[in-house]
């Protein structure tokens, strides 16, 4: 241990060293959190640092939220809607911006907590979404599959909501004609824009 008069000492140079113009030979001058050790012959400064510590909350869904389906349907939508706006879009939307909509749309910080009773909302969210893509003259053209998805769309609505008669009775109706097929682009997209129509209208 260090005897009284060196303690002095590193004192009396610790002080002298702090006063205005009086800066010598030993001084000691120290800026920020430190410990400082000494014996009076050396002056040892050991810097401290703080440590901040941050936590994130990661959420976590439950039986309230929607289930492993319906994600997967949600992903598959997005897939579609991402390959559309590039197809049709001069700067088309990434698929973190798609999912970023759909959260905000649904008022959640990540898919996998939407609540189940707002998956249909959410799944009618990006079909229309979708829609719009499919219906611009772009995606005519650029898009061989186009009147076949359109097909497919109109006859996966009529057979799980019920509607072919009605969707059937429409077509014959406006275009005396009663098949899909047979239908040129705009016939089939106000067949198309019908089905969707009354889909909704029946809330099925």
């Amino acid at each position: 241990m260090m005897d009284e008069r060196k303690i002095v000492r590193l004192r009396e140079t610790l002080i002298d060293g702090s006063r205005p113009g009086a800066a010598a030979a030993g001084a000691v001058t120290i800026t920020g959190d430190g410990v400082v050790v000494g014996d009076g012959n050396r002056v040892v400064v050991i810097k401290t640092e703080k440590v901040i510590r941050r936590v994130r909350a990661v959420p976590v869904p439950g039986d309230e939220h929607i289930t492993e389906a319906q994600v997967a349907k949600l992903h598959e939508l997005v897939r579609q809607i991402v390959e559309m706006e590039q197809l049709v879009k001069r700067s088309p939307a990434s698929k973190d911006r798609v999912w970023g909509a759909l959260n905000r749309r649904m008022c959640v910080g990540a898919m996998r907590m939407i609540p189940v009773e707002k998956f249909p909302a959410a799944e009618k969210y990006l079909r229309e979404w979708l829609g719009r893509l499919n219906s611009t003259k772009t995606a005519v053209k650029r898009d061989p599959e186009h009147q076949k998805k359109r097909i497919i769309a109109i006859q996966t609505v009529m057979k799980r909501h019920g509607l072919e008669e009605r969707v059937r009775g429409y077509m014959r109706k406006t275009f005396c004609c009663g098949s899909l097929k047979e239908l040129d682009h705009e016939a089939l997209e106000r067949v198309y824009r019908y089905s969707m129509r009354i889909k909704g209208v029946d809330g099925q």
